[in-house]
């Protein structure tokens, strides 16, 4: 799991090594993942891997340039606070901010 976790952070370093932002990428990667754990702390441990976060960024929408713009639109998608009432029928649409696939990690509780 550690190895998982490394190298999906280390992909996402690597995928913007070109990038010139003002702000660092991989702390910016880093603080937006813990946040989001936290965030679905109820739903067990979802992390979402370095390129999805780095490409919400990237979209420059000013309303995803801060950790927690970034945090609370992931936390909606991927652990609403009201989940879909039973036998509700399943959506087909992925997961996405910004038309960005959040693909994540998920650790069941």
């Amino acid at each position: 799991m550690k190895k998982l976790l490394i190298s999906t952070a280390l992909a996402g370093t690597i995928f913007l090594g070109s990038c010139d932002a003002t702000k660092d990428i991989p702390a910016f990667i880093t603080a937006v993942q813990q946040k989001v754990v936290d965030g679905c702390a109820f739903a067990g441990i979802v992390i979402p891997q370095a390129e999805a976060v780095a490409s919400i960024f990237l979209l420059a929408n000013p309303a995803l340039q801060s950790v927690e713009q970034v945090v609370g639109a992931i936390v909606a998608v991927l652990c609403p606070p009201h989940p879909p009432a039973a036998g509700a029928a399943a959506t087909s649409e992925p997961l996405a901010v910004g038309g960005v696939k959040i693909n994540v990690i998920k650790i069941p509780k």
